[in-house]
């Protein structure tokens, strides 16, 4: 559920942020290009990194921070909506170095849970599941994204971003305590360890 949360949030996001940068933002094409260059690199740091945060850490570790994380950078994003242009240009430079390593420890943890949790014999049935609802958020919150933000505007659309992150970990908190619960029903309603 975190993911396609997360999923949902992305495209939501990615339906706005082009034309806030362009447009509102007034940084022209090649400020979204240096913008979206400067995202491949950090997607490139979190393809290194990962392997290595992955062998210090479980995945059970790595969610709640990078569930949180998202939290975090997508609201940088919200906030350089309403900051003066040479603030707004930090906090997108912040989050274009944050996102892609974020992201691809999230992702990864996140795939590399769900495989050491299911049962051999149903791994291919979980993971066609979790790929439908992963993947299948993706459409619908481009769509979402481009009414919330033809509609209410593109700052709004921005906040939705924000929303369905904190939704995915609200999803993430539920899901933990209640697995908690049934392993242990003397478990109160305390946050689970990250």
């Amino acid at each position: 559920m975190s993911v396609a949360f997360s999923n949902l949030g992305l495209a939501i996001g990615s339906a706005v942020e082009g034309l806030f940068i362009i447009n509102e933002l007034g940084l022209g094409a090649a400020g979204f290009g240096l913008y979206a260059a400067l995202g491949g690199l950090s997607g490139l740091a979190g393809a290194l990194l990962a392997p290595r945060l992955a062998e210090k850490f479980t995945p059970r570790e790595l969610a709640l921070p990078t569930i949180a994380g998202q939290i975090v950078l997508s609201g940088v994003v919200l906030a350089a909506g309403f900051a003066a242009p040479p603030l707004a240009i930090i906090l997108l430079v912040v989050h274009a170095a944050g996102w892609g390593v974020l992201i691809l420890v999230f992702n990864v943890s996140m795939a590399t849970w769900v495989a050491e949790i299911t049962p051999e014999q149903l791994l291919g049935r979980v993971t066609s599941a979790r790929r439908l609802f992963t993947f299948g958020v993706v459409p619908l919150g481009g769509l979402l994204g481009g009414g919330i933000g033809a509609v209410f505007g593109i700052r709004a659309a921005l906040g939705a971003w924000v929303l369905a992150n904190v939704l995915g970990l609200v999803c993430y908190l539920s899901l933990a305590m209640a697995g908690r619960r049934a392993q242990d029903p003397s478990v109160d309603e305390e946050v689970p360890e990250p």
